[in-house]
């Protein structure tokens, strides 16, 4: 009598061990790596031909407003000016071209 609840015990404790086991193993395929996917915003200047530039931003979902800094140079371009693309539709945009060499942009959604 005492054998047969040793070994029920044993079977029982066994199952476990081994469930233990495969629940920790996973899928069995190994490990796979994560991959890192950068969803970070940004912001580029693209050359359109005939002194003419744009700047384009990407991933700017949620975005309220942007403030640029741009350094040219001064004997390549003369009285730049800016406008507003459609990135920014209906936004507030203020752009200050007066020193040579520099354009500042603050552009601010009212969305």
């Amino acid at each position: 009598m005492k054998f047969i609840k040793l070994r029920k015990y044993l079977h029982v404790s066994l199952i476990l061990v081994i469930l233990v086991y495969m629940w920790g193993c996973g899928s069995g395929e190994g490990t796979t790596q994560s991959a890192v996917v950068d969803k970070s915003a940004s912001v580029s200047v693209i050359k359109l031909g005939s002194g003419r530039y744009v700047i384009q931003g990407d991933r700017l979902d949620g975005v309220a407003s942007i403030g640029l800094h741009l350094s040219y140079n001064r004997s390549g371009m003369i009285s730049p000016t800016v406008t507003l693309g459609e990135l920014f539709s209906g936004a507030m945009m203020n752009a200050n071209t007066l020193v040579p060499g520099a354009i500042n942009i603050a552009i601010i959604g009212v969305k």
